[in-house]
């Protein structure tokens, strides 16, 4: 009966050390309004996505709206925040301010 318990207990902490191993990632997030992709209560196709891949890939998304798309892309570009969802058009400006990485 007690190497059951024992045994039972090295189970349950390997259970729990893989669990802790598992858990999300948080990743943090940022958008803007752009509807139907995106609503200001965070909400939309591009949202759906994010949360979709987030699931596929163990993250745990924050996500932040911005009102101003050159505030969001300072954001990202100085790694405050880890990725966009880029549901606003780019011109030839913003490239030239923030290159081709988005």
């Amino acid at each position: 009966m007690k190497n059951l318990r024992v045994l039972l207990l090295i189970l349950i902490a390997g259970f729990l050390s893989i669990a802790a191993d598992t858990a999300p990632k948080p990743i943090k997030i940022v958008d803007k309004e752009s509807p139907p992709l995106v609503f200001k209560d965070i909400t939309g196709f591009g949202i759906d996505l994010a949360n979709i891949i987030c699931e596929k890939n163990n993250l745990s998304p924050e996500f932040v709206m911005f009102t101003s798309l050159p505030d969001l892309l300072g954001a990202v570009a100085s790694g405050v925040y880890d990725i966009e969802i880029m549901t606003s058009r780019i011109n030839g400006e913003y490239q030239k301010i923030y290159g081709k990485w988005f």
